[in-house]
């Protein structure tokens, strides 16, 4: 599917914030009037917060009936959303039998997680989705969005690189994160967006990354063009998480994914995530890992 969709990729995730009840059907028909452009790709079936699972299998089928009687051109793709183990394996079972969602890309929704934190639901996505390889005979592309290092406090200069290790996880993608960590008391914690070193996989605050992390290559954003304009601080993360996604695939093809990660101070320091990681890649299979690749 990706192929088909040619070099650039167009995703659209929607996240619907119901104020009073299930919307009807003219409001569901908005929602295809607003998104339906040939410059979309894919699209997410929309995140509905705080909805239990019936109630959010109701909007489903809705949206997915309003989708196949709608001339649209993007491939409807499955969202996962954070629910218990029975409703998560029950949400799977629901997508395996829509003919109109495609059962080769999903969208999992981490809610402000990290992969460390959430190990569980990380399982049970592996789990869920290689069901879907062997039913449907292809590779299932795992897409992360709303994924965090953790929560940091304002000591706390540098923090472990938790959202990164998703790619080593089984996941082959991840996106921005749009969610606010809430917090009881903020005031204890660093919520500005800390910068990635690829080199210790640590996340380190604007004040000391600049003596700390030294980089060597042809970058589109640079450290030095954080001084003027902080805000590229996501366009700098997302460059580097990706070209860390590629040496981790070097990496899991060529057998040295655990060398290659003991490679990495602030991952070692942290025993929990070396044996979360270890565990998840117990539950791959090995067609699975390297379709993902």
């Amino acid at each position: 599917m990706l192929k088909k969709a040619g070099e650039d990729i167009t995703i659209c995730v929607i996240e619907y914030d119901l104020r009073k009840g299930l919307p009807d059907k003219e409001e569901t028909e908005l929602l295809f009037d607003l998104f339906n452009s040939r410059l979309l790709d894919i699209l997410v079936c929309p995140i509905v917060p705080k909805l239990s699972y019936k109630e959010y299998v109701k909007f489903l089928d809705e949206f997915i009936e309003v989708y196949r009687s709608t001339s649209f051109n993007a491939v409807l793709v499955p969202a996962i959303i954070p629910y218990s183990r029975i409703d998560l394996a029950k949400l799977f079972e629901y997508y395996a039998k829509k003919d109109e969602v495609s059962k080769n890309f999903i969208c999992v929704d981490f809610n402000g997680g990290n992969p460390i934190s959430q190990y569980t639901f990380v399982s049970d996505i592996i789990r869920n989705t290689q069901k879907f390889e062997q039913e449907f005979g292809e590779p299932c592309v795992r897409y992360a969005i709303n994924l965090k290092y953790g929560k940091a406090t304002k000591k706390e200069q540098i923090v472990p690189a938790k959202d990164l290790v998703i790619f080593s996880m089984g996941f082959n993608l991840f996106g921005s994160n749009h969610r606010q960590v809430v917090l009881e008391d903020v005031g204890g914690y660093e919520l500005r967006t800390k910068i990635l070193n690829r080199a210790d996989y640590g996340y380190y605050s604007l004040e000391v990354a600049e003596n700390a992390i030294k980089e060597s290559g042809n970058f589109k954003v640079k450290l030095s063009d954080l001084k003027a304009d902080p805000q590229l601080a996501k366009l700098f993360n997302a460059e580097r998480q990706g070209l860390e996604a590629i040496e981790i695939s070097t990496m899991i093809n060529e057998d040295r994914l655990y060398s290659y990660l003991q490679s990495k101070p602030r991952i070692v320091e942290n025993k929990m995530i070396f044996k979360r990681i270890s565990k998840a890649n117990k539950d791959l299979s090995q067609q699975t890992l390297s379709n993902s690749y």
